[in-house]
């Protein structure tokens, strides 16, 4: 049986990796979060997309149970260089 998406349950694995969710709140979900969503599937679904996407994690790795999160690689930069 699959397993239930829950705020409670990204939130425990998003520890793992130092995170608060008092941090998470604030800079992960957008500001029109509210708790009543933390227990509805879409709705965390939802959430999990934006705190992938502010915080950089990989998404996949933060929705699948087995795995352990993980943040992006970081783009390789090109600095200019002047004459």
């Amino acid at each position: 049986m699959a397993e239930i998406l829950t705020m409670s349950t990204l939130y425990k694995k998003l520890a793992r990796l130092g995170l608060k969710e008092d941090y998470i709140r604030e800079y992960g979900l957008p500001s029109w979060w509210d708790d009543e969503l933390n227990n509805k599937p879409l709705a965390v679904l939802e959430g999990a997309g934006y705190i992938a996407d502010n915080l950089n994690i990989d998404l996949k790795s933060l929705l699948t149970s087995e795995e352990e999160v993980k943040f992006n690689p970081l783009p390789h930069t090109k600095f200019k260089q002047g004459n």
